[in-house]
């Protein structure tokens, strides 16, 4: 491959990528919805599991931000 083959690979990606998302910014919530769906329900089909190992870290996070939130309310 030379280097006049690899920008016009380049520039054709990009021209595609371009086309892609004005095509994204054109559907509706419900095909957005129809997509999402899709692409979880291949994620089943293919055997992927939902990973909430970080979950309870998360939620604890968010209780101590609000305690403090709901503290210096108090204090206020």
């Amino acid at each position: 491959m030379d280097v006049g083959d690899i920008r016009f690979y380049k520039e054709r990606l990009r021209v595609l990528d371009e086309i892609e998302r004005q095509g994204q910014r054109t559907l509706t919530i419900n095909e957005r919805w129809q997509k999402l769906n899709a692409l979880a329900g291949l994620g089943r089909v293919l055997g992927w599991k939902e990973d909430n190992s970080d979950l309870e870290i998360v939620r604890a996070r968010w209780v101590k931000l609000k305690e403090h939130y709901e503290k210096t309310l108090d204090q206020g």
